[in-house]
């Protein structure tokens, strides 16, 4: 099993391919990586480990990813969550938003946004500003969307 005490963020695929932004972000900050596991085995993993932050991948047949963010999101109110796309769709962001994910990512390009995001979705739980780390006036976590970095699209960022 994955051990999560020391780093509170775990990232989930149900895909067995992972956006590369993903994977170079959990390699940076150390964050376990579950990957080509179903919905129901990786909620298995989240409820074993109790992490902070979830990061799940949802690829253009996300129906998976959104049944395991909705199960979650029902089990585990608590946990932030982080819906990165594999592409952008209107119908996959409603569908992730729905679901419950605190935060949703239309493409992931770069670790840098993945980091941020679940940067910001720490410290406004904590109450702390993430630029600062003073306490925040008014923190909330909400539903945010994280725009895509420009000019950092290119061949071979979608996987």
């Amino acid at each position: 099993m994955i051990a999560l005490k020391q780093n509170p963020v775990l990232v989930v695929s149900i895909d067995a391919v992972v956006l590369r932004g993903l994977t170079e972000a959990a390699g940076r900050r150390g964050w376990p990586l579950v990957q080509g596991v179903s919905a129901k085995d990786a909620l298995k993993v989240v409820f074993g480990h109790r992490p902070r932050v979830v990061v799940v991948q949802v690829p253009p047949s996300f129906e998976e990813a959104v049944a395991f963010i909705e199960q979650l999101r029902s089990r585990a109110a608590r946990v932030l969550l982080v819906g990165a796309a594999a592409s952008h769709d209107g119908r996959l962001e409603q569908a992730v938003r729905v679901a419950g994910a605190n935060c949703y990512l239309p493409r992931v390009c770069s670790p840098r946004s993945v980091e941020e995001a679940v940067d910001s979705l720490l410290a406004a739980d904590s109450g702390r500003c993430p630029a600062t780390s003073r306490p925040a006036r008014r923190a909330t976590v909400a539903s945010v969307t994280f725009p895509v970095d420009p000019g950092l699209e290119g061949p071979g960022d979608e996987a």
